[in-house]
């Protein structure tokens, strides 16, 4: 075997071994959200300099990366294309559906859970507006395999200039989640929001139910935009009161290739966010 074809394989071998719950108690659950700049890193003039012509390489090292914390699920925004979504998902020994864009920014989840069913952009009635959602939102009903639990998972990255269409994107999305926020289900909500916790579509979550899982159990930097001097915290995990009983922490990860080392003018991240992580017993 060529030195190169056994380091691709003792890659990818790894990746699976680190998938295995060796730690993760039965009926835990952790879960990742992650803007990935369609999986091209940042900055991209570095990134392609640098990477040159192992560019191809990059599912296998957001693959790699991600087996670090043994998630169960992960959800993208601004994804890469179809393809690459399954690649990594392949690497990771997961399953995936894709949320195509009203525009150029795609979505994605990738589990290890089974996935019962999905939807794109599911609002309460009719087809996507047009001005909204032009990023994605999308959802899926999953079931543990080895608990028989089931989640509802909403990924979603909405607008980021402008406030009278992000508002109506709120509005849209609480009016189709209401009764499952409120319910007995395990609700989980993540994205790229693009607001802070300062401005009023945060508190709209809040009076609507739901429980921002760094406020509660958070550690650590918060910050998750950009990854070279983060000085904005717009990605976030959500979870209605059913399942924050369960909520055992939370926290920006601020390590290893999600971040760019500003002192360093040819390093590079996976991308110009950091993606968060919440953990549930």
């Amino acid at each position: 075997m060529k030195r190169r074809t056994w380091m691709q394989t003792a890659m990818l071998g790894g990746a699976g071994f680190l998938l295995k719950p060796a730690f993760a108690e039965t009926g835990g659950l952790r879960t990742i959200t992650y803007n990935v700049l369609q999986c091209s890193g940042w900055p991209k003039s570095v990134s392609k300099e640098r990477l040159g012509e192992f560019a191809s390489q990059l599912p296998q090292r957001y693959a790699m990366e991600f087996a670090l914390y043994q998630p169960d699920i992960i959800t993208f925004q601004e994804g890469p294309a179809e393809s690459v979504v399954k690649e990594i998902a392949k690497l990771m020994k997961m399953n995936y559906v894709f949320f195509p864009s009203g525009e150029h920014w795609p979505g994605a989840l990738m589990t290890r859970f089974e996935i019962v069913s999905a939807q794109n952009c599911p609002v309460l009635s009719g087809e996507r507006p047009k001005k909204l959602f032009t990023r994605h939102w999308g959802k899926a009903n999953l079931r543990n395999p080895e608990t028989n639990e089931d989640y509802i998972v909403h990924s979603a990255h909405l607008h980021p200039s402008s406030k009278d269409i992000r508002y109506d994107e709120v509005t849209a999305m609480l009016e189709s989640m209401r009764e499952e926020i409120a319910s007995n289900a395990n609700f989980i909500l993540q994205g790229d929001l693009n607001h802070e916790p300062d401005m009023p579509s945060y508190r709209r979550w809040i009076k609507a139910g739901l429980i921002d899982s760094y406020a509660k159990a958070g550690a650590g930097e918060a910050l998750t935009f950009k990854a070279d001097s983060p000085y904005c915290r717009i990605d976030y995990v959500w979870s209605n009161a059913t399942l924050a009983k369960r909520l055992k922490s939370a926290r920006a990860l601020h390590e290893g290739a999600f971040r760019q080392h500003a002192k360093d003018p040819v390093s590079f991240a996976l991308s110009d966010h950091v993606p968060v992580l919440a953990e549930f017993k």
